[in-house]
Order: structure tokens, then C-alpha cells, then sequence
């Protein structure tokens, strides 16, 4: 891309770049660590007025085998904080962030409010999320007993 001075990079972050959540301490953290390196490059960029252009995409809650696959304690199966959006919606953002390139895009209503609310009245989300949170995070479904986990190594199947 730099000898071309062509280019889109999309970084796929979501609104927990902005608002850590209880029980995703360490995807939080690593998301707003891509967010400081993005912004970092993207300066990086500026400086050498390449034509790169780097983009943020902050998603909602996307319906993935994530949470079917995860090592987890929980009683209950655990699952995205909803509104829990559709691949595509996802997929359909991040070719429009490399067409269209901007420095942010946030995708869904949830996403918005989450980042919004989080900067108007940081304190408030952390009470709302210690009560509300866990629950938020697990269906009424109970954990299987013995079900396979990607913590050491990959799941059968796709």
C-alpha cells in the first residue's frame, strides 16, 4: 500500500473499544489496545501523507460461535449483551469503511449509545452495568456439563 500510496485499512473493533464490560476484561482491554495502535498508525500515516487511509469499524453484538465455544463458568450459557445483530450487517459495514474511508464508523443504534452514554455519564454505566451486566451475558439455558472449549486448542467441526 505505502509504494502505491493506495489503501484502506479497516481495523474491526466494536463499542467495547470505549466501554469495558464485567466478565470480558481481557477482550476489552485488547480492543482498546487496537484502538490506541489505530490511532497511533493512522498519525503515523498523516505524517507521511501517505494515501492509506485507516479506518475503526466499531460493531454491536454480532451473532458468531463465539460464545458457543468459550471456556466459561457461568451457570448459564453465555452470550453477547443484546441487541445481537446479524453477521451481515457486519460484513456490509466493513466493505462500506473500505470503499467510503472515514476514521470511525459505528454500526447500530446499540453501538452508538453504548460509546455516547459511556462519554456522557461514564460513572452511571458502571452502576448499570454491575447490576445488570451478568445476567445480560447468559441465556436462561444452563452451561452443558463437560462441553468443549477453545481455551488450549480448536473445537471439531467448523
Amino acid at each position: 500500500m505505502l509504494p502505491r500510496e493506495l489503501g484502506s485499512i479497516n481495523q474491526v473493533g466494536s463499542e467495547l473499544a470505549y466501554r469495558a464490560i464485567p466478565l470480558q476484561a481481557a477482550y476489552c482491554a485488547a480492543l482498546h489496545a487496537l484502538r490506541g495502535f489505530t490511532d497511533s498508525l493512522r498519525c503515523e500515516l498523516m505524517h507521511d501523507r501517505s494515501g492509506v487511509h485507516v479506518t475503526m469499524v466499531h460493531l454491536p453484538a454480532v451473532n458468531t460461535p463465539q460464545f458457543d465455544t468459550v471456556r466459561t463458568r457461568l451457570p448459564h450459557q453465555p452470550q453477547p449483551v443484546p441487541p445481537i445483530y446479524q453477521p451481515e450487517v457486519a460484513a456490509a459495514a466493513i466493505v462500506d469503511a473500505a470503499v467510503r474511508p472515514r476514521r470511525e464508523l459505528w454500526v447500530g443504534g446499540s453501538t452508538v449509545a453504548t460509546i455516547l452514554g459511556n462519554r456522557l455519564a461514564p460513572g452511571l454505566a458502571d452502576r448499570y452495568l454491575a447490576r445488570t451486566g451478568y445476567e445480560a451475558q447468559q441465556t436462561d439455558e444452563p452451561v452443558t456439563a463437560g462441553r468443549p472449549d477453545n481455551l488450549f486448542e480448536s473445537v471439531p467441526g467448523d
